[in-house]
């Protein structure tokens, strides 16, 4: 049981198959916090710019965390980009996937994302929260593959872009 959330910035993957890898967690608490600025994974700029940034989450509970994962560009990356990343079999209680920020909005972005097989819930008692999975608003996106999820009880769309740069 992990509450609180992970930070990861300048990782290094060396001769393992992901730069980094969470399987088999819980995130989040027991009961709905008033804090609706939460995530439990946060990946910043030191995963972008590198083929070895690869990462992988499966079969991990996230309840109650605004987001599973929140993800800051920072300035100065020119065209670096968060890549290869699959997120799958997870279980999303009271939480969505995904708060992209850039301090730049036209440099980075994301490549080859794929979000297969989770389930995304906002219940009732949750802080309002406009969609399930949301997608990047910076830089320049590609090869996303979002495929049989299940999202639910969200404001809006189950998947949202709301910025004028997107995916």
């Amino acid at each position: 049981f992990l509450e609180g959330w992970f930070d990861l910035n300048g990782l290094t993957k060396g001769a393992y198959q992901y730069g980094y890898e969470f399987t088999n967690n819980v995130f989040g608490t027991l009961t709905v916090p008033t804090n609706t600025t939460t995530a439990a994974i946060e990946l910043e700029l030191g995963l972008v710019g590198n083929p070895s940034s690869d990462g992988l989450v499966q079969n991990n509970l996230f309840r109650n965390v605004r987001n599973a994962m929140y993800v800051y560009q920072k300035a100065g990356t020119g065209t670096d980009k968060f890549a290869n990343l699959t997120f799958r079999n997870n279980k999303c209680l009271n939480t969505r996937l995904g708060e992209f920020v850039a301090a730049n909005s036209a440099e980075g972005g994301t490549s080859n994302w794929k979000i297969t097989n989770n389930t995304f819930r906002r219940l009732g008692s949750a802080p309002a929260m406009n969609a399930g999975i949301m997608l990047p608003g910076f830089g320049n996106n590609s090869d996303w593959l979002i495929r049989h999820n299940i999202i639910s009880g969200f404001s809006t769309a189950p998947v949202l872009q709301n910025a004028p740069i997107g995916v």
